[in-house]
């Protein structure tokens, strides 16, 4: 069987701005001081609200995509010739990693307007934060949501294709039947 027809390219793009997501996410820290001792702490993402839950599934994300990616880079023939039908499974798992993502996208952006609102609303904290690179990772986030979302289209075309769907399986004769019932054909 042929490789499927799911440009490698959209699997790459995935990897990479899963990759881009939880590193730029992860990876910001700034310092802050408070009025009342003088002491430096850092803020980071664990102290954004659902900041840890977006890198754990970034990170996650990241690692599926790039096990799926080396997969059918090195095996597709072995996963296509067994009787279960790996279309509709990797359709199944990256709708629910779409879902996820998006979960994950919308409850950061949420939380980085809650810092927002938090740091420069109170005036004991002498805080100069760059929301932007924060920001930069839930645009990352976003365009990885596109390109599964996409992902998904390019399977479900792959799964009417190979004749896994029902979709096109089932057709009836269109003789005039006079009352009488007609012919079902069901190919399998």
């Amino acid at each position: 069987m042929e490789a499927p027809k799911i440009p490698k390219y959209l699997k790459i793009f995935i990897v990479v701005m899963a990759f881009i997501a939880f590193i730029v996410v992860a990876s910001e820290k700034e310092r802050c001081t408070t009025e009342a001792n003088q002491k430096y702490y850092l803020v980071k993402y664990t102290d954004i609200d659902h900041g840890t839950f977006f890198v754990l599934i970034f990170v996650l994300l990241f690692l599926s995509e790039l096990a799926l990616l080396i997969l059918y880079q090195f095996s597709f023939e072995y996963l296509t010739t067994r009787s279960f039908n790996w279309y509709f499974a990797e359709m199944v798992f990256t709708a629910f990693a779409a879902f996820m993502t998006l979960l994950a996208v919308c409850l950061l952006s949420d939380g980085i307007a809650d810092a927002k609102d938090y740091y420069e609303g109170n005036p004991a904290i002498r805080c100069n934060l760059k929301y932007s690179t924060w920001e930069f990772g839930v645009a990352a986030g976003f365009f990885a949501l596109f390109a599964m979302i996409a992902q998904c289209w390019f399977l479900g075309k792959e799964l009417q294709q190979s004749g896994y769907m029902a979709i096109d399986a089932v057709s009836s004769t269109n003789q005039p039947s006079g009352g009488q019932e007609q012919e079902v054909t069901v190919s399998v």
